[in-house]
């Protein structure tokens, strides 16, 4: 009975044993199958799927040397394949994937100092990316300006309305006209109550719905406006009536450089803006008018509102002994002198040198004696006064 229970014991053992083995062969054997696979996409150049088998492979075993030096090299390789990627898009200025592939090379490779300076170049291009409209103006300035002037949703004209080829109206009431064009463009036309009535011969052939209005307005001095959708109110054309129903806008300036009190003024007596108030505290003005006086009174600040110009002289100092001057000849201006005096007096012996010196120009001389007196001149530091 014993030696049946030491050999049951004996079996269980090995059975465990061999369970134990079998377990560790099917681990080796996943984790050789993603080193492989790893290792074939490496070959591949398919580096980021090989960065994934090998982080894999090495959850499992995350000692092992060799998965964690074919992990690194991995990485390398694919940080530089992700920046020569970057950089081709950067090139042909497709900065938001460049930003993208530099971020994935950052992430392969995060103590690369290169792609770290590449990384934050094209986060502040994007930043600071402006696109000069033909006007001078950068795309941020003109779709604010665009904004300042659209019209409220649902109150604009139908642009695609062209009239027929063949319009003519002779001798045809004013009425009937602007209800003709308001039925070709399938809008609503309202005649404001104080409208008149007259008698017109205008030829509205191929033109636009806006073109059709503004000509026959013109022609009979009224002006339209937009009140509802599709909705045009024909109005008399008066000072009253442009008061009554132009509509007006609010925009706040800030003043960089120019003069408030003089910037208020000058729109006062060139757009002739009346309200507008100064905000000393920010240096701005608001102005509360027309949007065309409102753009125009933009466009004043604009060119006026430009740094002050400023001069900035060289300036250096020199200390002169002017005996020696003297002896050479010259004298520099001062307050009772108009400039140079010319004249000669020679303190010295008479020598060969001299005489020479007498033939030499008066410049010259002055210059070759002032070398050697070197030591009288001393130069104080420059100042720059603006």
């Amino acid at each position: 009975m014993a030696h049946t229970t030491s050999l049951s014991t004996a079996l269980g053992a090995r059975r465990l044993a061999a369970l134990l083995a079998l377990t560790i062969a099917l681990a080796a054997c996943a984790t050789t199958g993603t080193f492989r696979a790893g290792q074939l996409a490496e070959q591949g150049q398919d580096y980021d799927r090989a960065v994934a088998e090998y982080t894999a492979a090495l959850r499992k075993h995350p000692d092992d040397r060799n998965l964690q030096l074919s992990l690194q090299r991995a990485k390398l390789r694919s940080s530089q394949d992700h920046l020569a990627r970057a950089r081709r898009l950067e090139a042909t200025g497709k900065l938001d994937e460049a930003l993208v592939e530099y971020q994935i090379a950052a992430d392969m490779n995060p103590g690369s100092g290169d792609i770290d300076d590449a990384l934050r170049n094209v986060r502040t291009q994007l930043r600071n990316r402006v696109v000069i409209a033909r006007e001078g103006k950068t795309q941020l300035e003109t779709l604010i300006d665009k904004s300042q002037t659209l019209s409220p949703p649902g109150l604009d004209l139908p642009s695609d309305v062209r009239l027929p080829a063949s319009l003519v109206f002779r001798d045809a009431s004013v009425r009937d006209v602007f209800t003709v064009i308001a039925r070709f463009a399938n809008v609503n036309i309202v005649f404001e109550p104080t409208f008149r009535d007259d008698r017109i011969t205008i030829d509205l052939s191929n033109v636009t719905l806006d073109q059709a209005l503004a000509a026959v307005s013109a022609a009979t001095r009224n002006f339209y406006k937009v009140t509802a959708q599709r909705t045009v109110t024909v109005i008399p054309d008066t000072a009253t009536k442009r008061r009554e129903y132009e509509e007006e806008i609010v925009r706040t300036f800030y003043l960089s450089n120019a003069d408030l009190k003089e910037t208020i003024d000058l729109l006062r007596i060139v757009v002739d803006a009346r309200r507008i108030a100064p905000l000393t505290a920010n240096n701005a003005l608001t102005i509360k008018d027309t949007p065309e006086r409102v753009s125009a009174a933009g466009r004043i600040i604009q060119a006026i509102d430009k740094a002050r110009p400023e001069v900035v002289i060289d300036v250096q100092l020199l200390e002169v002994n002017r005996t020696k001057l003297l002896e050479y000849g010259l004298q520099f201006a001062s307050a009772t002198s108009t400039g140079v005096v010319g004249g000669w007096a020679w303190a010295g012996p008479v020598s060969d040198a001299t005489v020479r010196a007498r033939a030499t120009p008066k410049a010259d001389v002055l210059i070759a004696l002032l070398r050697n007196e070197t030591n009288g001149l001393r130069t104080r530091p420059r100042s720059t006064w603006s």
